[in-house]
C-alpha cells in the first residue's frame, strides 16, 4: 500500500450508490472498485489513442488504390 496516493473526489449520490452497490456485490472496497474503473478507463483510451494511426493507414490504402487505378488507366 505503500505507492498508494491518497485521492478525494465528489460523485453524484447516484454515483455513490452505485459504487456501495457494487462493492457489497463484488466484495471489493469502494476505492478498489474506483481503481478498477481507472484501468478499465485507461486500457480503453489506449485503444482509443490510435485513430491517428489509423487514419494514416487508410490514407495509405487510398494513395495507394489511387496510383493502382492510375495504372490501370495508363494501360
Amino acid at each position: 500500500m505503500s505507492d498508494m496516493v491518497r485521492k478525494q473526489i465528489y460523485l453524484h449520490q447516484r454515483q455513490e450508490a452505485q459504487l456501495k452497490r457494487l462493492a457489497r456485490l463484488r466484495g471489493l472496497s469502494e476505492a478498489e472498485i474506483i481503481r478498477q474503473a481507472i484501468d478499465r478507463e485507461a486500457a480503453a483510451g489506449s485503444a482509443l489513442a490510435r485513430p491517428a494511426d489509423s487514419r494514416a493507414a487508410l490514407q495509405e490504402i487510398l494513395d495507394f488504390c489511387s496510383k493502382s487505378s492510375e495504372r490501370a488507366r495508363q494501360h
